[in-house]
């Protein structure tokens, strides 16, 4: 059984040709008075999480680890076989990371 559905009327208050309905144009201004109620809250919780967040602004770069994983060590610079085996052999500073070691590398030789 084949069911039609009605066609929906354009919005506005206009029909296609241009004659008026009997629904009443909204203005922009109505409608946006209307969408209000809806967007304060959304407004509220963005508001709340910048200024949990905004001491973030404040801090320097932490360079706890870097020195010895990244600037001291020579094992992680290249993809060459010697240090491929020591990607994934290593537990530098007590982390077993190879595809993060791999990451770096090519980092490094990029």
């Amino acid at each position: 059984m084949h069911v039609t559905r009605p066609r929906r009327r354009p919005s506005g208050g206009k029909t296609r040709a241009g004659a008026r309905t009997g629904a009443p144009a909204v203005s922009w201004d109505t409608r946006l008075a209307a969408a209000w109620p809806e967007w304060t809250g959304a407004l509220v919780v963005a508001a709340a999480t910048f200024l949990a967040f905004a001491p973030v602004f404040d801090n320097a770069f932490v360079d706890w680890d870097d020195d010895s994983t990244l600037r001291q060590n020579l094992a992680y610079r290249g993809l060459g076989l010697d240090n491929l085996r020591w990607m994934f052999t290593t537990a530098h500073m007590g982390h077993y990371m190879p595809v993060t070691w791999i990451s770096f590398a090519l980092d490094y030789l990029l």
